[in-house]
């Protein structure tokens, strides 16, 4: 699926778990394009259940629960047992 969207000419993209299914070495492949992409200017929203994933390629994350917004954290503020304490209340 990743592999048609290659090519085209996009400003923003969204992607929904985008490594489950996927085996270690092709998951950091997934890595390096989605961070190419931000680095080329377009908008990336990554929705996972993976934390580290979204630790490691984000620079903003919101923390939803019931459809709604209930924290939101910039990468300085990264805190993994915040985050999940924010995701259980």
């Amino acid at each position: 699926m990743l592999a048609k969207g290659l090519g085209q000419p996009i400003d923003v993209y969204i992607f929904d778990e985008p490594t489950v299914g996927v085996d270690v070495g092709a998951r950091q492949s997934v890595y390096r394009y989605i961070s190419e992409l931000a680095a080329n200017g377009a908008a990336v929203m990554i929705i996972s259940s993976d934390l580290p994933e979204l630790l490691g390629l984000t620079h903003r994350l919101l923390v939803m629960r019931e459809g709604q917004i209930v924290a939101e954290f910039d990468r300085p503020d990264y805190d993994q047992h915040r985050i999940l304490e924010k995701f259980f209340d």
